[in-house]
C-alpha cells in the first residue's frame, strides 16, 4: 500500500560527520530545536565525501531515543546499500532516503523500497534526485523507471546543491525549477507526495521557494546543515527559518 503523506512544513537540521562522538554531540544539540534531524550516510563511492558508517558490531544508544524522528540519508552504492540497511532498520528511526542515480539498475530501487517495509513497516522511505532532474516534465512521463521511483516512494528529496554530500554549497537554482516541474506532474497525476530540498538553504534561498510552496503540491519540508552549524546562535536561526512560511 502507497502511503499518502500528511502535509507539515518543516526546517530540518542536518548532520553530516565523521565522527559518530560528533553524531551523537550534534543529535544532542539539535534535539533542542526539534525532534526531527536528518543524518547523512556517505560511503566515499557513490558521493566522495565519507562520513561515519554503520558496523554491525557496534552499539549505537544514539539511536534508540525514541523521541526523535531520525531520517537517514543513504548516499551510498546500491551494492552497499542493504549491507548499511540492515544495521540502520534496528534503530529508532522513522524515514531512509534512497538515491536514484545510486542504482545502476533502476529495478533494484522498488526491490530495496519493499525490503525496507518488509522488515520496518512504520519506515517512510524518500528517494532523493538530483538538482536537475526535473527540468523537463516531459523527462518524467517518458521515463518509467523514474515514474516507478515516485510512485512506490514515500515522498521526494531534490538536491539543492550541485555536488552531493558536501555542506557549505550555494543552492543551485535548478532545483526551484525542478520542484515547480514535479508538482506540476504530481498534480496532473494526482499523486500526493511531500517534496522536500536538501541543501543550499539559508534566509534568503528559502524565500525563493515561497512561490513554488504555495501551490498544491509544493514543497513542504527544507534539510539545512552549513547555515545552522555555523550560525552560533542555532536556536534563532532555526527559529527565523521556520518563519518564513
Amino acid at each position: 500500500m502507497i502511503k499518502e503523506y500528511n502535509y507539515t512544513n518543516q526546517i530540518i537540521p542536518s548532520i553530516l560527520e565523521k565522527d559518530i562522538l560528533v553524531v551523537e554531540n550534534k543529535i544532542k544539540e539539535y534535539s533542542c530545536l526539534t525532534n526531527n534531524l536528518h543524518i547523512d550516510i556517505c560511503d566515499g563511492l557513490y558521493v566522495k565525501n565519507v562520513t561515519w558508517l554503520p558496523d554491525k558490531d557496534a552499539v549505537y544508544d544514539v539511536f534508540a531515543n525514541n523521541n526523535l524522528n531520525l531520517e537517514f540519508d543513504m548516499m551510498v552504492t546500491s551494492e552497499n546499500l542493504e549491507k548499511y540497511l540492515t544495521i540502520i532498520i534496528t534503530f529508532s528511526m522513522e524515514k531512509i532516503i534512497l538515491h536514484y542515480d545510486a542504482f545502476e539498475n533502476k529495478k533494484d530501487i522498488k526491490r530495496h523500497i519493499l525490503f525496507i517495509k518488509d522488515k520496518l513497516s512504520s519506515a517512510e522511505v524518500g528517494i532523493a534526485f538530483k538538482s536537475d532532474q526535473f527540468l523537463n516534465i516531459d523527462h518524467i512521463y517518458n521515463d518509467e523507471n523514474i515514474k516507478e521511483a515516485i510512485k512506490y516512494c514515500d515522498y521526494i528529496q531534490i538536491m539543492g546543491i550541485s555536488i552531493i554530500g558536501i555542506q557549505g554549497q550555494p543552492l543551485d537554482t535548478r532545483s526551484i525549477l525542478s520542484a515547480n516541474v514535479l508538482n506540476s506532474y504530481l498534480t496532473k497525476i494526482c499523486l500526493k507526495k511531500m517534496i522536500q530540498i536538501d541543501g543550499g538553504i539559508n534566509l534568503e534561498t528559502i524565500k525563493l521557494f515561497k512561490f513554488v510552496y504555495n501551490l498544491y503540491f509544493g514543497v513542504n519540508n527544507f534539510v539545512v546543515g552549513s547555515f545552522i552549524k555555523n550560525n552560533s546562535d542555532k536556536k534563532l536561526t532555526f527559529d527565523l527559518l521556520s518563519k518564513v512560511f
